[in-house]
């Protein structure tokens, strides 16, 4: 954390170190039983999955 100012940096270097917490609740840190995906890890991935589904759903509503 003393090597950056950046806060996308320090957010994923939270992420990974506290876990996302609890998505349902106020539990703002721990890991989750979620075991779909790792949110630190996989952003990447999610990410071109959301896009991939935005653009299927608009294609299926056309």
């Amino acid at each position: 954390m003393v090597q950056t100012n950046d806060g996308f940096i320090i957010a994923e270097t939270d992420l990974r170190l506290r876990g996302p917490g609890n998505i349902e609740g106020t539990q703002q840190s721990g890991m989750l039983r979620f075991m779909l995906a790792d949110l630190a890890r996989d952003g990447q991935i999610l990410t071109a999955a959301r896009e991939i589904a935005r653009i299927y759903w608009k294609a299926i509503r056309a």
